[in-house]
């Protein structure tokens, strides 16, 4: 008998909303490590890294889409696996996966499992090429506020308008994905940092006593993409 090898890939991809799924105007990231996992003791379980490639332009696109990868020359009926390596796993430029295989369409859900890294196990036939797997990565981003002594009362921080004093200070309430998070500024300044993307709402919960608000309404939506630094 005769049979053909197999491929297997095949895009990485920044996951702006964090929702595991590429929508429109998903861009790809280069330099992603993605090794390949191959079961050598036929257990159904890979267990061994085969090969590694790291991402870059699709040739076949004249490099206009990145993050993509393709292993090839692979053996059909064998068990294999991919595992990406996060470009960064900690402080302000790490890279969380989302959550893994949302929606129906396999083809443009993330398939890495948001602990490992790793992708479903793969059972390739003669010839084929199976490019779906593919995986979404996300950075966290901050929202950075400020509040100001409104001298005049006309809602605009003009240039004799000084940062709120820090007794009693302003309590702003943050509430999204990450639940509430409440801060009292300091010089004026209210820092939320490692935020997941999605929407967020700020909302000043009490208003000091003695005080009134002179920026209406009391209640500020912002939605915070993958990366972003919101000010």
């Amino acid at each position: 008998g005769n049979t053909q090898l197999a491929a297997l890939g095949n895009y990485v991809w920044e996951d702006l909303n964090a929702n595991g799924l590429q929508d429109d105007g998903a861009t790809g990231i280069n330099n992603v490590t993605v090794r390949l996992l191959k079961d050598t003791d036929n257990n159904g379980t890979p267990d061994t890294v085969v090969d590694t490639q790291l991402t870059g332009d699709d040739p076949d696109t004249a490099g206009t889409q990145q993050g993509y990868y393709k292993f090839t020359g692979l053996t059909p009926g064998v068990a294999y696996q991919v595992e990406l390596v996060k470009p960064a796993a900690v402080g302000p430029e790490a890279y969380p996966f989302p959550a893994q295989d949302r929606g129906a369409n396999d083809a443009t859900a993330s398939d890495a499992n948001p602990a490992t890294g790793r992708s479903q196990v793969v059972t390739l036939t003669s010839g084929q090429y199976n490019d779906t797997v593919d995986a979404g990565l996300y950075r966290n981003g901050s929202i950075h506020g400020f509040g100001f002594l409104d001298i005049n009362g006309n809602g605009i921080q003009d240039g004799g308008d000084s940062a709120f004093p820090d007794n009693p200070g302003k309590t702003l309430v943050l509430t999204g994905p990450g639940g509430v998070q409440t801060v009292t500024t300091v010089s004026g300044k209210a820092n939320w940092t490692s935020l997941k993307p999605g929407t967020y709402t700020i909302v000043e919960s009490p208003v000091p006593a003695g005080y009134q608000l002179t920026t209406l309404p009391n209640l500020r939506t912002v939605v915070v993409d993958s990366g972003k630094e919101y000010v």
